[in-house]
């Protein structure tokens, strides 16, 4: 396994991304299993110091940019941060593979299919394995090409646009547990309940905001903080939420809060009791696995978790009184339920869907 060499293609390394940056852990978990890295991604983090709290043994890690890594990786950028052209990022990405071709022996490119489309055929002529993670639920006939070129294809859905493809491979979700692993765990507030993630209309907080005014209509009492910026591609969705909430924030039942760095996620999740994801089936939020491993209850609406989870904790897509009904009988479930489920929660994504676990798969492919 060691004597693998691998290119990966990613969009960003910067492990503070409030997005991303969980990707850094997959990078360190790769590095584990092959003897050299490379890794090209658009978009990398401003230089800075390895700080005194890093968990790296002296003399192991090259600290560059917000990303902390071992000795046999290389990062190049593409020049995104430095507000490149598009031509330019093209020309840096074809200058890389070409540069590094001796050294790697395949290629896994992470979510963005763009660069199998560039790149694919040269990969092919030099006898690359190119090996795809792509999980979106929707896909075209440039999905359908990207495909065609890759020798394999990873997702985490049955609802991702490539499941259906002979060649895809359905995965775990790739959580770094031990992030999760907190030697001085915050008080966790009981009926406190967690929504992060970008706010966009794809993540329905529209929805959760009706709930909980239903519920406080019904004099139930909760508090809930909505961490996630603004989505820039949809701005005018982030006010509406705000507009809706205006009563329950006035109340000091709601609070909005920026997102935070993704080393930074572990606070928020051990802070809360219960965690709300109201994501439609077709992929799979990490942010749900997360919260599990960190010992929050978490409701969902994604039909993958019907067998996964106990059928109280899945409410209907969309519907705003079912949401309340459970967010409340949730709460007010008596302490040893609750702890069985989340140590049953916490069990499940040790076993199922660890990082460890996705990596190995991944190399075992090559």
């Amino acid at each position: 396994m060691k004597s693998q060499n691998l290119l990966i293609v990613t969009q960003k390394m910067d492990k503070n991304d409030p997005i991303l940056g969980f990707f850094h852990g997959w990078v360190e978990e790769f590095s584990k299993n092959v003897e050299k890295l490379n890794v090209i991604c658009l978009e990398k983090g401003s230089p800075r110091e390895m700080s005194q709290g890093d968990n790296f043994a002296e003399g192991e890690i090259i600290s560059q940019g917000s990303y902390n890594l071992p000795k046999n990786v290389q990062v190049f950028s593409l020049g995104k941060e430095q507000n490149k052209s598009k031509l330019k990022y093209i020309w840096n990405f074809y200058k890389y593979i070409f540069k590094l071709r001796k050294e790697y022996d395949a290629v896994f490119v992470h979510m963005n299919q763009e660069y199998v489309l560039l790149a694919g055929i040269f990969w092919k002529i030099l006898g690359k394995k190119v090996m795809l993670w792509r999980n979106h639920q929707n896909g075209s006939w440039l999905t359908n090409i990207a495909v065609d070129m890759s020798d394999v294809v990873f997702c985490t859905s049955p609802s991702s646009y490539t499941f259906k493809f002979k060649k895809t491979k359905l995965m775990p979700t790739g959580i770094n547990v031990e992030k999760f692993m907190l030697e001085n765990e915050p008080t966790r507030v009981s009926g406190s309940i967690l929504s992060m993630g970008r706010i966009s209309s794809v993540k329905k907080i529209d929805v959760l905001v009706r709930a909980l005014l239903h519920l406080d209509s019904k004099g139930f009492e909760f508090k809930v903080d909505i961490v996630g910026d603004r989505d820039p591609k949809e701005p005018q969705y982030y006010d509406l939420v705000k507009e809706l909430a205006e009563l329950l924030v006035k109340k000091g039942k709601i609070q909005f809060k920026d997102s935070v760095p993704n080393t930074k996620t572990p606070q928020e999740y051990f802070s809360h009791e219960l965690f709300i994801n109201l994501t439609s089936s077709g992929s799979l939020d990490k942010t749900i696995f997360s919260a599990m491993i960190s010992g929050d209850l978490v409701l969902v609406c994604n039909t993958f978790f019907i067998g996964v989870l106990p059928e109280q904790f899945i409410f209907k897509d969309g519907d705003v009184y079912d949401l309340s009904s459970k967010i409340k009988a949730i709460l007010e479930m008596d302490n040893f339920k609750k702890r069985k489920v989340i140590e049953e929660m916490k069990k499940y994504v040790m076993e199922k869907h660890s990082v460890s676990v996705t990596i190995k798969m991944i190399m075992n492919t090559i």
